[in-house]
């Protein structure tokens, strides 16, 4: 309840089980059918279980008021995306499969890769208290964890919407084809 709150020392403080957002979406006629081509997507059974915890930690990272619980969240969302289930080398898995995946323009596979394994790093050193170190990429050079955290989210809504597009056109995310089919274009050494 807020009401204790409110009246301690003047203070006007929202409800601790509550998040404030104060951002305004002005949706423009021209993405109209793009939004509603997504939400169609979105109600397929097999896109909503796939995806509901990617896309929801995804949704919650933009509501942080700090860098490092969006963080958390980002990674939450990533590991949901790209995760297999397995256990162990969690890090080396998802960071395959994210390099495999997400395109950018920005980043070679093996960058996106060694980007992915840095946010690792990173989420580690959030959750275990440990001082966070910048993470150093060729092509972007020193990056802050609030640009790291910038570059995580652009990456994770083009790998979202790349699955739920995938889904929706009845493929499955399935991480070892696509590393065989990978693996299939790359001559092999003789």
């Amino acid at each position: 309840s807020a009401g204790p709150w409110s009246w301690r020392e003047g203070g006007n403080y929202p409800p601790l089980h509550t998040t404030v957002d104060t951002r305004m979406l002005i949706l423009e006629e021209a993405n109209v059918s793009s939004l509603q081509q997504v939400w169609r997507a979105l109600s397929i059974k097999a896109v909503e279980q796939r995806l509901r915890l990617a896309l929801s930690r995804f949704g919650l990272s933009t509501t942080r008021s700090t860098v490092e619980d969006a963080l958390v969240d980002l990674v939450i969302a990533v590991e949901a995306l790209f995760g297999t289930g397995a256990t162990t080398e969690i890090t080396h898995r998802v960071s395959l499969n994210a390099a495999l995946f997400v395109e950018s323009p920005e980043l070679s596979r093996s960058e996106v890769r060694q980007f992915f394994r840095e946010v690792y790093r990173i989420r580690s050193a959030i959750v275990h208290g440990d001082r966070i170190k910048p993470v150093q990429l060729k092509t972007r050079g020193t990056m802050s964890p609030d640009s790291v955290a910038k570059q995580l989210t652009a990456l994770m809504k083009a790998a979202l919407r790349k699955a739920i597009s995938e889904l929706h056109s009845g493929n499955k995310l399935d991480w070892d084809a696509l590393l065989d089919s990978f693996l299939d274009g790359v001559p092999s050494a003789k």
